[in-house]
């Protein structure tokens, strides 16, 4: 009988194997495609024909065909063409396949990557035998071209490759429900368990960081072009050009705006913009002749300008975005076991870990970090504020003698979130009933009402005196203590349109949309998924219409939220505090959802401002239900669930990291299409 240690090392050595086997034979697939095949490495030489236009997008094409003396064998399985490329150069074209029996013969469409070595064999698969071939190269050439048919690939053994599919079959083994791991409780003092959680606070910091620094081919070159880059699709320097004028004591930009703007009858029309106008600033705000940034000051006060004056240079808007990345992400994390710590005792560590990274998944942070423009800043920074807010004051619960500090910088976090993105405003509602708690469990003895006093000016006053500053700011700006600069914004569409139509049914398309979505397309090629186009109920009241994946398609454990039977009783014993706190996430979920709805549209960036409270709702029905009364059936449902959403949300991830769709390709095939087909060779062992 083996002994459980000995069991232990034969699943590693079992899962070892597994992933040796799968390197060498699943991801060298096209290295046996040649198996029985008696006749290989017969050369092909392609001769020029003439130069045309494709009818289809007018490219300019080149058009080969094999020569007369080429033997093509029966079993036809692959061309091999020897086009020399520089590493990252494409070439795309067409094969027309000559084959006895068939008038029109076959076409299969193609594309050589200079670098990929995989890329340069085409496979066949002809249904007759083949007598000719015809090769149509999107490139000016009229030398001929050689190759080969039937060239067999070599069998390769990537390490890093085969050691990523040992450690996820690993996990997946001490994931699955009936693993000892899901018997070890949830101890916070315990050293292991708190390594575990740094672990995964350091993987997410490395994936952030690795990230930002793949976007570019050379992320020296990206650093040294700095945020006024020359290219139009990049918007990263409305921070920079607000820190120069702050620097400079002015709240409008440096820079003067064309005169003629001044002479339109509406500046704000884009089209008036376009065909009468010489460049100006985008998205910037355009008042009173001067140039403003309506995107909230804080980022620049609290890391553009530390950071200028420390380093005495700009920084990559790509830092700012990282730095706050990494700053919510760490706070999210807090927020989440300080909840676990207060209110759940019989928890399994796995439960625990496993929300942690479900979690931190939600809120897709490297596609924030991918592309980092002006508008990734706005919403990351106002996200690390918010969760940062909600952390310190879960804090003042906790540690009494430090209470009024730890409120006072939870005060100072929810306003910097304001100052940061307007909408953050409301992100202060699920704090309301842990603060509503610290304060009445003061509400006993002589001097209460000077211990709540107290506490009230601790969190409010820094929270209105931020505030008033923000307000100030406003009013110096655009002469109004509410106005932001959105109103005079200068951007695709006139700032009307934004309520264009009946607001209710954009709040509500709004909510079907950043919430249920409408589901998710599976594709044959990386990465695998693409997100259905939004529900529209032909309205046209909103400005931008784009498909986007929804909350719950990222977090699909939210989904146990449908089911308030199997976790409420828990939840209403948890106390008042919890229950309000609970609803009030997912009330303010829906509620950003809606009125994001109505702002904006459906734009997938625009779901940080509210996936995590959903998210977090979500894991805290699920812990809730774990809590309840058959905690041992539970356990095993529970283990289930959380897993298959862990699995499901990574998948998730895959698209989701690869930056904001633009100009029909995701960011970093945009940025780095060198870096981005290398992925795709990696895992695409079919290819």
């Amino acid at each position: 009988m083996r002994t459980p240690f000995k069991n232990t090392i034969f699943r590693i050595v079992a899962t070892l194997l597994i992933a040796i086997l799968a390197e060498v034979f699943l991801f060298n697939t096209r290295s046996f495609e040649l198996i029985g095949v008696s006749e290989r490495d017969l050369p092909i030489e392609f001769v020029w024909v003439e130069d045309q236009t494709s009818t289809g997008d007018g490219k300019a094409q080149t058009v080969f065909h094999s020569s007369d003396s080429v033997y093509f064998p029966d079993e036809l399985r692959n061309l091999q063409l020897d086009l020399p490329l520089v590493e990252g150069k494409k070439v795309k074209g067409s094969l027309l396949i000559e084959q006895d029996g068939l008038l029109a013969g076959t076409t299969q469409s193609f594309e050589l990557i200079g670098g990929i070595p995989h890329s340069m064999t085409i496979a066949l698969y002809p249904s007759k035998p083949v007598k000719g071939i015809q090769l149509k190269l999107e490139k000016s050439l009229r030398s001929p071209i050689r190759g080969k048919l039937n060239q067999a690939l070599p069998v390769t053994f990537n390490l890093l490759r085969a050691g990523l599919l040992l450690l996820a079959l690993l996990a997946i083994q001490a994931l699955m429900p009936g693993s000892a791991l899901w018997l070890a409780p949830y101890d916070s003092a315990d050293w292991k368990q708190k390594a575990a959680f740094a672990f995964l606070a350091l993987m997410q910091t490395v994936v952030l960081t690795a990230s930002m620094v793949t976007t570019y081919p050379d992320f020296s070159d990206a650093v040294q072009k700095g945020n006024l880059r020359q290219e139009d699709y990049i918007f990263k320097q409305h921070y920079q050009l607000l820190t120069q004028a702050l620097f400079q004591r002015s709240p409008s930009l440096l820079e003067a705006p064309p005169e003629r703007l001044a002479q339109a009858d509406n500046p704000y029309d884009s089209l008036q913009r376009i065909d009468q106008f010489p460049p100006y600033i985008w998205d910037t705000s355009y008042y009173d002749g001067k140039y403003y940034i309506y995107f909230g000051v804080v980022p620049a006060l609290t890391f553009y300008m530390p950071y200028t004056l420390l380093l005495h240079r700009y920084p990559l808007n790509d830092f700012a975005v990282l730095f706050f990345a990494i700053l919510g992400s760490l706070g999210l994390l807090g927020v989440f076991l300080r909840l676990i710590r207060r209110y759940f005792n019989r928890l399994p560590f796995l439960a625990a870990w496993l929300g942690s990274e479900i979690l931190l998944m939600s809120v897709f942070l490297p596609w924030y970090v991918r592309r980092s423009f002006t508008y990734e800043l706005a919403l990351s920074s106002a996200f690390a504020f918010s969760v940062w807010g909600l952390y310190f004051l879960l804090l003042a619960g906790d540690f009494r003698k430090v209470q009024l500090l730890w409120l006072f910088c939870s005060g100072t976090s929810f306003a910097l979130a304001v100052g940061c993105r307007p909408t953050s405003l409301l992100a202060i509602l699920p704090a309301l009933p842990l603060l509503s708690g610290l304060l009445r469990s003061d509400c006993r003895g002589d001097a209460w009402k000077k211990k709540v006093g107290l506490k009230l000016a601790a969190f409010i006053l820094p929270y209105a005196l931020i505030g008033a500053g923000l307000a100030w700011y406003n009013q110096i700006r655009f002469g109004s203590l509410t106005e932001f600069g959105r109103t005079f914004q200068l951007s695709i569409k006139e700032s009307d349109v934004y309520m264009n139509g009946s607001p209710i049914a954009a709040f509500l398309i709004g909510i079907v949309n950043y919430i249920f979505g409408t589901g998710v397309q599976f594709t044959g090629v990386f990465p695998f998924l693409k997100a259905n186009p939004p529900a529209t109920f032909a309205f046209g009241g909103i400005k931008e219409y784009y498909p986007i994946f929804s909350a719950l398609a990222i977090t699909p454990t939210s989904l146990f939220l449908l089911f308030p039977g199997a976790y409420w009783s828990t939840i209403r014993k948890f106390g008042p505090v919890f229950r309000w706190f609970f609803l009030l996430l997912v009330f303010t979920s829906i509620l950003l959802a809606g009125f994001t709805g109505v702002a904006v549209g459906t734009i997938q960036r625009y779901l940080l401002d509210f996936d995590w409270m959903l998210a977090m709702a979500g894991l805290l029905a699920i812990l809730a239900f774990l809590e309840g009364d058959d905690f041992v059936r539970n356990r095993k449902l529970v283990a289930g669930i959380l897993m298959v959403g862990c699995m499901i949300g990574f998948f998730m991830q895959v698209p989701l990291s690869l930056g904001e769709s633009y100009f029909g390709r995701s960011w970093l095939a945009l940025m780095n299409p060198t870096f981005y087909d290398k992925i795709i060779y990696f895992w695409s062992f079919w290819m």
